[in-house]
């Protein structure tokens, strides 16, 4: 996980301003959950200001899905899955 702190005012600051700053500046560690995001069209949502996000890093992803039978894995990106 990743933790920030808020920088509104400050433009030309190389500090993250919002959750989906944090995400998108550490692919390396959240690129799951970019695409997750992107997928269920949220991106809009985590880059609100002040809002706080508790997610999981790639590893846990994979770890969580590891511990997946192939079939529940392939539900969760079933086009039913993607429209709840």
């Amino acid at each position: 996980m990743s933790r920030y702190t808020s920088t509104k005012g400050k433009a030309n600051s190389s500090e993250p301003q919002n959750a989906f700053d944090v995400v998108a500046r550490n692919p390396d560690q959240f690129s799951t959950l970019a695409a997750v995001v992107e997928r269920a069209g949220l991106a809009d949502a985590l880059a609100k200001e002040g809002l706080t996000v508790f997610a999981p890093t790639d590893e846990a992803f994979s770890m969580f899905m590891d511990g997946l039978d192939r079939k529940t894995a392939a539900s969760l990106d079933s086009p039913r899955a993607r429209s709840c």
